[in-house]
């Protein structure tokens, strides 16, 4: 145990707080149940868009309301996160989801989305010539 006081703090959470995945194949099982959960309630095979679109909180917070009375603890836990840290989380977050967008518009529409960054280069340097 001495090992672990030399660790990152909240590094391994799963002596912090019971009930919490203590080996790999037990996070891996949650993990798997959590894909399972959101498969059947949207119809799709993949959920990595859901997990870039809500971040990687996702799995703490389903793991979260299934524990019992684990949404009242959820609650009363981020009353204790100071806003600044909700907003740096939220700024990352809608990082992510731009970046997201913009690799599915340059994907599905090249042009219109070349064509906006034109634009936007035009807006910007007041010219319409691009640099070599």
């Amino acid at each position: 145990m001495k090992v672990l006081t030399h660790l990152r703090p909240g590094l391994i959470q799963c002596y912090d707080i019971e009930g919490f995945p203590r080996t790999n194949n037990e996070m891996e099982r949650t993990i798997g149940a959590i894909k399972m959960h959101y498969r059947r309630i949207s119809g799709r095979k993949n959920w990595n868009n859901y997990l870039l679109r809500y971040g990687r909180c996702v799995a703490y917070q389903e793991w979260w309301q299934q524990q019992p009375d684990g949404q009242a603890q959820l609650h009363a836990r981020l009353r204790q996160v100071a806003p600044s840290s909700w907003r740096q989380v939220r700024q990352q977050t809608r990082h992510c989801h731009m970046e997201q967008l913009n690799r599915f518009r340059f994907r599905h529409r090249p042009i219109d989305y070349l064509a906006a960054l034109e634009m936007r280069w035009e807006q910007t340097t007041g010219t319409s010539v691009l640099p070599p």
